[in-house]
């Protein structure tokens, strides 16, 4: 079983994947950054879900690359050992 969190990210998308749809360019590279991969407070991140919004497309001076910030909801498994952060242990 599975659950879906939404996570507001800001990622460089490097130059060479300009070239693709800005949706297929996105998830490509939140996928590469997410998934299989463990977040702290959620669990194991197992799905890009949704991308719900894509804001910036600003390119820093010096810098190649776009920036954009993200709202991505991401189906994770919770982890067994969560710790509950607003308990008094």
């Amino acid at each position: 079983m599975f659950y879906l969190s939404l996570i507001e990210h800001t990622l460089r998308l490097p130059p060479q994947l300009l070239g693709l749809p800005l949706n297929e360019a996105i998830k490509g590279e939140l996928e590469s950054l997410f998934v299989d991969k463990v977040i702290a407070i959620l669990g194991l991140c197992v799905s890009v879900y949704d991308i719900r919004s894509i804001d910036g497309g600003f390119v820093f001076p010096g810098d190649g690359a776009s920036t954009y910030t993200c709202g991505v909801q991401t189906g994770y498994v919770p982890s067994i050992c969560r710790r509950d952060y607003h308990s008094k242990t």
